[in-house]
């Protein structure tokens, strides 16, 4: 690929490239992301590619370099503007042989034939039917993917109708849009966005409005993680299976829109997962965070690298929060029942 100008200032951070009334609509993903899921697909000359989410076309001009003359990429996103933007910067970059189509990528290109590798580059509440369908049978996929508020991206090998995985990597992507977007956002009074996998209850919705007006919440003391963030994400992700729904909340009001993560523990409780976690209602929050540092030490510690998962077909309803059967946590996404567990 061409070098970046002598003026080039690095940042290893994701750039919005179009916003929608102050809701990041698209961007270029940020760089070490980018290149770790690479690094996951294993690609090689030769190998066929779908892409989901074009951005700017940059990953899509990585993929073409990584399998060759000799292979093909498709990059597909729902937004027409997008894809005309990311069509222009490949071919004046030098890839005009990369593929690019404006429509719904949770139907994929099934006329297309099936692809060797698929990479989603916007977040998943669910795993779309066609894309395991249009995966070659040794193929591998890898998205990130909604468990309960919190998006983690496994590296997904398919056999036969399931998807398996072992580890995951966290991630944070604009969310996917279209037929396959899945999901609940909720307006929680005016300027502020909560976006759960669940359908929150209107005492739920109380309890968020009451922990964003308290003037002086209560601080909750939790064990220092910044010098470890991968331990402390890892920690959210078991708190995440403990059958208690969280959520990422946008507050519109402020200057720089940040997400943060609540902790919903019952109609009166609320505990905020921020920088500076505090609680709203009952101690419940508190007792129930404790209780799950205390599981999550008595199991080891267990860490992203340590997750595994499985995706079956199945139609059946099921629920949107994990629930805990053991040491094994399942739930619904879409058209499929997911199973998760940590590695001993």
């Amino acid at each position: 690929m061409r070098g970046f100008p002598p003026d080039y200032v690095y940042r290893d951070e994701a750039i919005v490239t179009k916003r929608r009334d102050g809701i990041s609509m698209s961007s270029s993903s940020q760089p070490s992301l980018m290149g770790l899921m690479l690094t996951r697909l294993d690609l090689g000359p030769g190998q066929r590619v779908l892409e989901i989410g074009a951005g700017t076309g940059y990953n899509a001009a990585l993929l073409a370099d990584l399998v060759g003359p000799s292979g093909s990429v498709t990059t597909v996103d729902i937004d027409s503007e997008v894809a005309a933007i990311a069509r222009q910067n490949l071919r004046h970059a030098g890839y005009p042989h990369v593929n690019v189509i404006a429509r719904d990528g949770g139907h994929g290109v099934p006329e297309a034939g099936l692809f060797d590798r698929i990479i989603v580059t916007a977040g998943c509440w669910q795993i779309s039917p066609a894309w395991i369908e249009q995966l070659a049978p040794d193929g591998s996929i890898v998205l990130p993917l909604r468990i309960n508020g919190l998006s983690l991206a496994p590296f997904f090998r398919r056999q036969g109708s399931r998807l398996v995985a072992s580890g995951a990597d966290p991630c944070g992507f604009i969310q996917l849009e279209g037929a396959f977007a899945g999901g609940y956002r909720s307006e929680i009074g005016e300027g502020v966005m909560a976006a759960s996998d669940h359908v929150l209850t209107a005492e739920e919705r109380s309890t968020i409005v009451r922990l964003l007006a308290a003037s002086e919440p209560s601080a909750l003391k939790l064990p220092a993680f910044e010098d470890n963030p991968e331990l402390a994400l890892s920690f959210l992700a078991f708190l995440g299976l403990q059958g208690h729904p969280l959520l990422a909340l946008l507050d519109r009001r402020q200057a720089e829109p940040k997400g943060s993560q609540l902790l919903l523990v019952s109609p009166d409780s609320a505990l905020s997962l921020g920088v500076s976690p505090t609680v709203h209602g009952t101690r419940e929050a508190e007792t129930f965070v404790r209780e799950a540092l205390d599981d999550w030490a008595q199991a080891g510690r267990p860490t992203l690298d340590r997750i595994c998962l499985r995706v079956d077909p199945e139609s059946a309803a099921g629920p949107d929060i994990p629930e805990a059967h053991g040491h094994r946590y399942g739930f619904r996404r879409g058209a499929h029942a997911i199973e998760l567990w940590f590695e001993p």
